[in-house]
Parts: structure tokens; C-alpha cells; sequence
């Protein structure tokens, strides 16, 4: 799949409005970044302080035994360091895995990220997709898979996702332009398409 093609190759563009908002200058949906409303500032700072106390918390809990124990300091120091590691580990492969924008064609969804290749989802894997709530992004895309978010973007708001649902997996996009989403996938897999109410397995 190409992944440069200026505007008037933008498979998402009308006659109208070649280069229309949501979208990048290789005609791929660009995310939601900026929250919606205060609402969206609480959830987005209670993430991050639950992120930092999962984080802290490990190297609290080995602080607190190096100083009860005493002589024992050195070797939970070591332990604290070994434990350390993963955690630099998955703040960097974290930030590599970030989605930058979503291209939809014949083939499927490709979320283009930060530094890594394309994660592609083909058609065949990918069993719904449809308008997620604003509690269901909260949750089953932030908090209940924390350290592995299934809104891969940075995207600061839980408004305006889509919930794509694999057979084995799924995640969240928000897209700037929801019109250019919907109009892609209906163009190429409209059955995939379900209301909002609905929430398939």
C-alpha cells in the first residue's frame, strides 16, 4: 500500500472539498488530540495519576523495605533496578506504538505509527465496528487495559471513538473527519458497519 499521495489522490476527498479537515497530506484520517470539555480533563488527569502510582508505587514499596531492613538495602536496591528496566522498556515501546493516522483500503485498516511499521488489521480479521460511548472508551479502552491502552492515539478526549472489533482483539480510533471514516469503510466493507447501541463480542 502507498503511503505518499498528495491531495488530489485523497481517496476520502469529495469534488468539493479536495483536501478536506481530518486529513493529512498523504490522505490518511488524522486523530482527535485535544479534549472536548472539562469532563474529558478529569479522566485524562486521573489516567495519568493512576499511571504514575502503578509506576511509583513498585519503586515506593522497595524504598520502604530498604529502609526497614537495613543491611538488606543493597540487594532490594538491585531488585528495584532489575524491576526498573521494563518499566523504561515499556514507556518506550509505548511511545513507539502510537498511531499518527489511519488509511482504509481493499485490503483493510492500517494505523500508521510513530516509528514502527503499519499495524494492519485485514478485512477477514475484523468483525464490527461501530460509535463507542464515552464510558466505554474510558474503560475498556483506558483504565481496564492501562498499561496496554486500546486507544493506541494520543488522543486526550473519549468522545467521537469507534470501536473496531477483531475476532481475537480490538482497540479504538478517533477520527478528526468521523464523515470520511464512515464514508471509507462503508466503501469497501459496509457490513462491518453497526449502530451504537449494539455491542458485539
Amino acid at each position: 500500500m502507498s503511503d505518499a499521495f498528495g491531495c488530489e489522490e485523497n481517496p476520502y476527498a469529495s469534488p468539493n472539498d479536495p483536501c478536506p479537515p481530518g486529513i493529512d497530506a498523504y490522505g490518511r484520517l488524522e486523530p482527535i488530540r485535544v479534549v472536548a470539555d472539562w469532563f474529558d480533563v478529569v479522566l485524562y488527569l486521573t489516567r495519568a495519576a493512576t499511571l504514575i502510582a502503578v509506576f511509583l508505587g513498585v519503586f515506593t514499596v522497595i524504598g520502604l523495605l530498604c529502609h526497614w531492613l537495613g543491611q538488606f538495602s543493597g540487594v532490594f536496591f538491585l531488585v528495584g533496578v532489575i524491576l526498573g528496566m521494563p518499566c523504561v522498556f515499556w514507556l518506550s515501546r509505548a511511545e513507539e506504538r502510537k498511531v499518527k493516522a489511519l488509511s482504509i483500503d481493499a485490503d483493510g485498516l492500517h494505523f500508521h505509527r510513530e516509528r514502527l511499521p503499519p499495524d494492519d488489521w485485514p478485512w477477514q480479521t475484523v468483525s464490527a465496528i461501530r460509535l463507542a460511548s464515552r464510558w466505554e472508551v474510558a474503560w475498556y479502552g483506558w483504565f481496564r487495559s492501562l498499561l496496554r491502552p486500546r486507544d493506541p492515539t494520543e488522543c486526550n478526549s473519549a468522545l467521537g471513538h469507534y470501536r473496531i472489533q477483531g475476532k481475537t482483539d480490538y482497540c479504538f480510533y478517533p477520527p478528526k473527519n468521523p464523515e470520511a471514516f464512515v464514508e471509507a469503510v462503508a466503501r469497501y466493507r459496509p457490513d462491518l458497519l453497526q449502530p451504537p447501541e449494539q455491542n458485539p463480542q
